[in-house]
């Protein structure tokens, strides 16, 4: 179930983005954190804070890619949905996605074309500008396989280090 909360999130998210609900989309993605949080089996607050760390790491990393040819967001447009995308799909780290946990260059392939096929689903229905040249491609592409294996092992040793 933990994945199908992602994926349910993820693109609702997206939907709602493409279509200017801003207020809806925050409701959804906050909604699907909570579901998440719930599916999992224990609420626990210290599990909550390590999903919105590595989630914030994420978001720089995303504002940072900004900066390059990989991503563009529009003039004016703010990027905090972002961060709740980065949160619900950390909460699949030590769940749906933990199968990769041990797998690090299964991680890091996995990683490498999945993370920039998401950036391309957004860019593709124009939430934000991505990429088509092969270089910066292949540069997310690494860029996301090394994020994958970091946040499994982050998000694994800070719910397993904190957990209350």
């Amino acid at each position: 179930i933990n994945v199908l909360i992602f994926q349910a999130t993820w693109w609702g998210i997206l939907l709602l983005k493409s279509n200017g609900n801003e207020a809806l989309l925050y409701f959804w993605g906050l909604l699907g954190i909570f579901l998440q949080s719930a599916a999992i089996g224990t609420a626990r607050f210290s599990r909550v804070v390590v999903w919105l760390a590595v989630g914030l790491i994420g978001w720089g990393l995303d504002l940072l890619l900004a900066l390059t040819p990989i991503l563009k967001f529009n003039p004016g447009d703010e990027t905090t949905w972002l961060l709740l995308v980065w949160v619900i799909f950390v909460s699949t780290l030590n769940h749906s996605l933990a199968y990769f946990r041990n797998r690090r260059v299964l991680a890091g392939l996995g990683g490498a074309i999945f993370g920039p096929a998401s950036y391309a689903v957004a860019g593709a229905w124009n939430i934000m500008g991505y990429t088509r040249d092969p270089i910066w491609l292949a540069c997310h592409a690494g860029i996301w396989g090394f994020v994958f294996i970091a946040a499994l092992e982050i998000t694994h040793y800070g719910e397993k280090k904190w957990s209350i």
